[in-house]
């Protein structure tokens, strides 16, 4: 048996999406692919680009003028850099604000710890098993996004689910 992590760093340098999985006794047990391995990470992954919906709810506003913001896990990072500014750098380690995070910090990070992203912080503050649901963002005062036009912005203290 393998860790959930060594399996995705292996497919990762491997760059293959699939794997097969076989018992002890060398028998085809399973498929797995990475989908498989991130969906366990950050939850379901919506792969209809079409739903809009699903588009204006990875990110919320808590205090927008203290900078303070709730980021689902599983928010795009491209929706996040659309939203901030392009603070998260692209990579192919990672596609989501969790795997971002589990990145930089080399392992899974426990509820209440913090991320550093320059003078940003992310605060794990919802985790699900193995899954990074909700965290907190705090921006640097002097770099908050102007008063936002998105939607997400006007839902209040209500963090994403």
């Amino acid at each position: 048996s393998m860790k959930i992590d060594k399996i995705m760093k292996e497919m990762q340098t491997r760059r293959t999406q699939m794997a097969i999985v076989v018992d002890e006794y060398g028998v085809t047990a399973g498929l797995l692919t990475l989908e498989d391995i991130l969906e366990e990470i950050v939850g379901d992954i919506n792969d209809d680009p079409d739903n809009s919906d699903e588009a204006n709810t990875h990110i919320r506003s808590m205090n927008s003028e203290e900078g303070v913001f709730y980021v689902a896990g599983s928010c795009p990072i491209a929706d996040f850099n659309e939203y901030f500014g392009k603070l998260i750098p692209e990579s192919d380690s990672y596609n989501s604000v969790a795997g971002f995070v589990i990145e930089v910090n080399g392992r899974f990070p426990e509820v209440g710890e913090t991320t550093q992203l320059g003078p940003h912080t992310f605060e794990l503050i919802k985790r699900v098993r193995q899954q990074l649901v909700t965290f907190r963002f705090q921006t640097s005062r002097e770099e908050s996004p102007p008063e936002q036009e998105h939607e997400e912005a006007q839902y209040g203290q209500n963090p994403p689910q």
